[in-house]
C-alpha cells in the first residue's frame, strides 16, 4: 500500500512538472509570437485565418487522437504531442509567408490534439485520489502553469529583444527534451501498470471501433444535459476569447514598441490569472455554488475585456482591465473543468474531453475566421468590443445548467 500511495503521489507531481516544462517552453514564445509571425510575412488578417486552419485541424484530429490515447496509452499520446509541437516551433524560424505558416499551424495543432485529452487522463489514471478533490487539482494545475507562463514570458520577451529567433529555438529544443524525458520516466515508474484503454484484437476493423467510440461518446454528451450545456457554453466562450488571445500583442505593442515590455505585460496578466486560480480553490469562494461562480465569471470577464478596449487610449487603465479579465479567467477555468470532470468516468475521460475540445475548436475556428476578416475593416479595439456578443450567448447557456454538484 505504501508503494502504491508513493506511486500515486509521484504521478501527480510528475504530471505537474510535465505541465510546467511544457507551458514554460510554449510561454517563451507566447509573449511575442504574433509580432514575430507578422515579421515573417503574415498579415493581421492571416493571423486570424491561421487560427481557423488550426481549429479545422483540431476538429479533424481531436476526436480520433482522444480515442487513440484511451486505447493505446496516454503516455504515448503525450510523447508525440511534445515532439510535433517541438517541430512546429522550430519550423517558425525557417519558414516565411502564410502558406508555409499554414503547414506549421497544422503540425502544431495535431500536437495539441494529442495532448488535450491525454494529459489530464494520464494524471487521473495514475492517481485515483484526484477525483476526491477535482477542483483543488485543477486549481493547482492552473497555478503551476501560471508560474511557468510568467517565467517563460519574461525570459522570452528579454531574449526576443536580443534576437527574435532565440525564444523559438530554445522552446523547440526544450519541448523535444521534455518529450523523451516524460516517456523515459513514465516507462520506468509505470512499466507494470496496465493501460487504461482497451486493446483491440488484430482482426477487429479499426474503422468500426473508431466509429463506435465516436457515436458512444457523442451519445453520452448529448444525453447528459449538464455536459451538453457546459460544452456549448464553453464553445461560445472560446469564440469570445479568440479576439484577446489573437490580438492582445499588437494591441499593446502599438503603444510600447518593445517585446521585453510585452513580456512584462504578459507576466502581469498571468499573475492575475494565478490569483484567480488561488481564489477558485479558497474555502470562502466555495461557499458560493460552483455553477453560480461559473456563470458570473463569464459575465465579469467579458465586462473587464470590454472596459479594456474602451480605455485603450489610457495604457495603464487598459492594462488594469485586461488584467481583471485574466483574473476572472483564472477563476473560470478550474471551475468549469471541475464541473465537467465530475460527469466523466475514467474509461472515457480522454474521449469526452477531446469531444469538448472539439466543440471549443469549432468556436475558435469560426471566431478566427470572422475576426481575421473584420480586423481588415475595424481597429483591434473594436474587434475586442465585438467579442462581447458571443460571450452573452455563452452566459445564456450557462444559465440553463441546473444541477447540484458534489462537495469539494
Amino acid at each position: 500500500m505504501g508503494f502504491i500511495q508513493k506511486s500515486r503521489t509521484f504521478g501527480r507531481y510528475f504530471y505537474f512538472v510535465t505541465i510546467a516544462l511544457r507551458i514554460f517552453a510554449l510561454s517563451l514564445i507566447a509573449s511575442n509570437e504574433t509580432i514575430y509571425i507578422i515579421s515573417r510575412g503574415v498579415s493581421y488578417s492571416w493571423i486570424g485565418y491561421l487560427g481557423t486552419i488550426g481549429a479545422l485541424t483540431v476538429m479533424i484530429f481531436e476526436f480520433p487522437t482522444g480515442i487513440f490515447a484511451d486505447r493505446y496509452g496516454h503516455s504515448i499520446s503525450i510523447f508525440f504531442s511534445l515532439v510535433l509541437t517541438s517541430i512546429g516551433t522550430l519550423l517558425v524560424i525557417i519558414f516565411y509567408g502564410p502558406l508555409l505558416f499554414s503547414i506549421i499551424t497544422i503540425i502544431s495543432s495535431i500536437g495539441s490534439t494529442l495532448y488535450s485529452g491525454a494529459g489530464d487522463a494520464w494524471a487521473f489514471s495514475n492517481d485515483e485520489t484526484i477525483e476526491n478533490n477535482i477542483s483543488k487539482f485543477y486549481a493547482n494545475s492552473y497555478m503551476i502553469s501560471g508560474v511557468a507562463k510568467i517565467v517563460g514570458g519574461l525570459l522570452g520577451g528579454i531574449l526576443g529583444d536580443l534576437n527574435p529567433d532565440i525564444p523559438f529555438l530554445f522552446s523547440g529544443i526544450l519541448l523535444m527534451l521534455s518529450a523523451f524525458l516524460f516517456l523515459l520516466i513514465d516507462k520506468i515508474v509505470y512499466k507494470n501498470k496496465k493501460s487504461t484503454g482497451k486493446k483491440e484484437t488484430k482482426n477487429q476493423n479499426s474503422f468500426n471501433w473508431l466509429k463506435q467510440d465516436i457515436c458512444a461518446t457523442i451519445s453520452i454528451v448529448f444525453h447528459n444535459r449538464k455536459l451538453l450545456y457546459l460544452t456549448i457554453s464553453g464553445g461560445f466562450y472560446i469564440f469570445f476569447t479568440i479576439a484577446p488571445f489573437t490580438y492582445w500583442q499588437p494591441f499593446f505593442f502599438e503603444k510600447t514598441n518593445s517585446t521585453a515590455t510585452l513580456g512584462g505585460i504578459w507576466a502581469i496578466f498571468i499573475s492575475m490569472g494565478i490569483l484567480g486560480n488561488y481564489f477558485s480553490k479558497s474555502k470562502h469562494m466555495w461557499k458560493i455554488k460552483p455553477v453560480s461562480i461559473f456563470r458570473n465569471t463569464i459575465l465579469l470577464s467579458g465586462s473587464a475585456l470590454l472596459a479594456s478596449s474602451l480605455t485603450d487610449n489610457i495604457l495603464f487603465v487598459s492594462i488594469f482591465f485586461f488584467s481583471a479579465y485574466h483574473f476572472f479567467l483564472g477563476i473560470l477555468g478550474p471551475t468549469r473543468y471541475m464541473l465537467i470532470n465530475q460527469e466523466i468516468s475514467n474509461e472515457r475521460r480522454a474521449s469526452i474531453l477531446s469531444f469538448i475540445s472539439l466543440s471549443e475548436s469549432l468556436g475558435g475556428g469560426l471566431a478566427s475566421l470572422l475576426f481575421g476578416y473584420l480586423v481588415g475593416i475595424f481597429k483591434i479595439q473594436t474587434i475586442l468590443s465585438m467579442a462581447f456578443i458571443p460571450l452573452i450567448i455563452s452566459y445564456a447557456f450557462a444559465h440553463l445548467i441546473r444541477f447540484p454538484v458534489k462537495d469539494h
